[in-house]
């Protein structure tokens, strides 16, 4: 219905446009062609209408009194091509006319009505159609013609292409893009591709000369599609010596409490370097949606050692050797579940699930991506996952990227990160970095001095509904960074149950008088220690607070780098407040911002 909604408007403006400029006239010639003068050769239809004197008179009179000099003026210039190009005549112009058509002259010639039509009413003299004859024949003229017109290749191949771009932008509107973007995806390169062969053989009949224009298109898009199927195949196919191919593997295991997903992916390809700022898109080909591609952003990476069999439960896949030291001291706190102290085969951060998978890639880059299941394919990768005995499944997922910027957060003394929910995904391969280059220049130290990072302090404030989710993050990629010096790490729970139950605790803890008891076992669960705050961070007056700690050391205190990932909210709050610091005379505060949505 609204296509032909938006039909007939498009046609409607069209036909606005010929009734306009050139309707007038050619709805008179038309009434005349239908009449019989006596004068008149019925084998020469140009001829009569261009030159015949009974015929011209009774035209240019009839213009006189119903057209505008504008449109007599668009008419002639028509319908004088008309005689040139198909009657070889020239038609009588309207000034020589013009001297004649006096008003006694006009009223003394008799009135011609459409039932003459019927009649078959010979005139012997010029005449003058009446205004309903000349209505009629002009909305016969111009109904007609577009009749006519949209029986040619051109017209309704340019109406087809017209109608396809217009849908094009109604279709790309940002609230329909987010509540179906696979939808809005197939719809746009169906449209597309209907606008581009609706142009070509709209402008077919001028043998080419609008060819430059489209095909360009046509390369740039052919060349994006082969670039992508090239990167695929770099991404994740590899052949070895012995002619076997190497492909990725992936599992993915969801954690209901955080209601997240963790999708741990090992590429086929072994030149991949994955790093900070990066996001790659994630195919499921096998399934039945299997044109759709995601882009999420890396949250952690990391070679799978050859000793993962025998590694110890607390350990982390995704543990970089060199940070082993720093994390040392958290390791009892953070170890495992109270209720199991031995690695489970269903743990999908087991060092046993990690071997029962991988158990062929030693040596190979491990990418782990955070998905949150938002809609379609997350949804449907989370119903999987539910569906599994082991809560564990290994989905046929495919890579492409890298894409992205890497922020050079190293070359600041102070870093920043202000991260919501799977945003945390943004923050943590700089920080996985950080530990890499501080291990790195302790062991260069005594050879050069040469720094591979200038950050020395780091604050890392990161707020999402639920405090399952911190704590299985906790235990997993972000425990090389607990208990560092130079990594103070806030963190905060904002759903409804969780800010109750920490306020129901706090209160039965303080209605007992057992303040002196906070580690017992009601208070001594891994949230607490790790100092979960229930409640919306300060967003503003943590980053005014390490500004003007910065600026008060002067030159001593370095540069400050700021980055945000997380929901457009926490990033405004964010980006004000550098602004607001920027406005105080504050100086060497830089702000990165790593978006993500559709």
């Amino acid at each position: 219905m609204r296509v032909l909604t938006l039909f007939f408007a498009l046609s409607g403006i069209s036909l606005g446009a010929v009734d306009q400029y050139t309707g007038c006239l050619e709805g008179i010639a038309t009434a005349l062609a239908y009449l019989t003068f006596n004068s008149t050769d019925a084998t020469d239809y140009y001829g009569n209408e261009c030159t015949n004197t009974d015929v011209v008179r009774s035209m240019w009179a009839a213009a006189k009194i119903y057209c505008t000099p504008k449109e007599i003026e668009a008419g002639a210039k028509q319908l004088g091509g008309y005689c040139e190009e198909y009657g070889s005549v020239t038609l009588v112009p309207y000034s020589k006319v013009l001297p004649i058509l006096t008003q006694s002259y006009i009223s003394s010639l008799p009135v011609a009505e459409y039932s003459d039509i019927a009649k078959a009413t010979v005139f012997n003299t010029s005449v003058l159609i009446s205004k309903s004859f000349y209505k009629t024949a002009k909305d016969t003229y111009v109904l007609g013609y577009f009749a006519e017109s949209w029986k040619e290749q051109y017209w309704y191949m340019g109406g087809m292409a017209t109608i396809a771009m217009s849908l094009l932008v109604f279709f790309s509107f940002m609230w329909f893009r987010v509540k179906s973007y696979e939808v809005f995806l197939l719809i746009h390169i169906a449209l597309s591709v209907v606008t581009l062969v609706g142009l070509y053989y709209h402008t077919i009949i001028f043998d080419g000369e609008y060819n430059p224009y489209l095909w360009p298109p046509v390369a740039i898009w052919s060349f994006d599609r082969a670039a992508r199927l090239t990167r695929w195949a770099y991404c994740n196919l590899r052949v070895k010596s012995s002619s076997s191919i190497i492909n990725t593997k992936a599992s993915a295991s969801y954690i209901s409490d955080g209601d997240f997903i963790r999708l741990e992916i090992v590429p086929g390809s072994h030149i991949l370097k994955p790093g900070p700022g990066q996001h790659y898109f994630l195919y499921q080909p096998v399934t039945w949606k299997g044109w759709e591609n995601h882009p999420f952003t890396l949250a952690t990476y990391g070679r799978i050692e050859g000793s993962v069999v025998n590694a110890t439960a607390g350990s982390s896949p995704s543990q970089i050797p060199d940070a082993q030291g720093a994390v040392e001291k958290e390791t009892q706190v953070l170890a495992t579940d109270s209720s199991s102290g031995t690695p489970s085969e269903t743990d999908p951060q087991s060092p046993h699930h990690e071997h029962s998978i991988f158990h062929d890639a030693v040596g190979q880059q491990k990418l782990i991506f955070i998905v949150r299941p938002f809609g379609s394919w997350t949804k449907r990768l989370r119903e999987q996952c539910l569906k599994s005995s082991t809560g564990v499944i290994t989905p046929h997922i495919f890579i492409e990227g890298p894409y992205g910027e890497h922020s050079p957060l190293n070359t600041y003394e102070n870093v920043v990160f202000i991260v919501g929910g799977t945003g945390i995904s943004g923050a943590l391969p700089y920080l996985q970095e950080h530990i890499k280059m501080t291990a790195n220049d302790a062991r260069s130290s005594g050879a050069d001095n040469k720094l591979t990072t200038l950050t020395r302090d780091i604050t890392f404030v990161w707020s999402t509904k639920q405090a399952s989710m911190i704590c299985d993050i906790a235990t997993h990629e972000l425990k090389p960074m607990l208990g560092r010096d130079d990594i103070h790490i806030h963190l905060h729970a904002t759903s409804r149950e969780d800010v109750r139950r920490s306020l129901e605790l706090k209160n039965k803890i303080s209605s007992e008088g057992a303040e002196r008891d906070l580690n017992t076992s009601a208070s001594s669960s891994l949230g607490d220690q790790l100092g979960i705050e229930y409640y919306r961070p300060d967003i503003r007056q943590t980053i005014l607070n390490v500004i003007n700690d910065v600026d008060k050391a002067g030159l001593a205190g370095g540069r400050i780098a700021i980055l945000t990932c997380g929901p457009a909210g926490m990033a405004d709050e964010a980006r004000a407040a550098v602004h607001a610091a920027l406005k105080q005379g504050k100086r060497g505060v830089e702000y990165f911002e790593e978006t993500f949505g559709w």
